[in-house]
């Protein structure tokens, strides 16, 4: 595999705030708080300043998504 391959995988593998609210149908404060307590643990701010997005591995907002079904704190659409 390619750097370019690897780039674009490594995009792919991650999600910002706002992609975390969208997929799990929450809204971005709730991201807020869960980063907070360490539900999910971001990878980084996509900004220096601190209310910049946070940056989330895929792997662990599809883990979260599966603990949440699972306990059924969120509604199926």
């Amino acid at each position: 595999m390619d750097d370019t391959q690897n780039i674009a995988l490594s995009a792919y593998s991650l999600m910002s705030s706002c992609d975390v609210s969208d997929f799990l149908g929450v809204s971005r404060m709730t991201v807020s708080r869960w980063a907070r307590m360490g539900a999910l643990v971001p990878l980084m701010r996509a900004g220096a300043n601190a209310r910049a997005p946070m940056v989330f591995a895929r792997a662990d907002v599809i883990a979260l998504n599966s603990r949440l079904v699972r306990t059924e704190q969120v509604r199926l659409p």
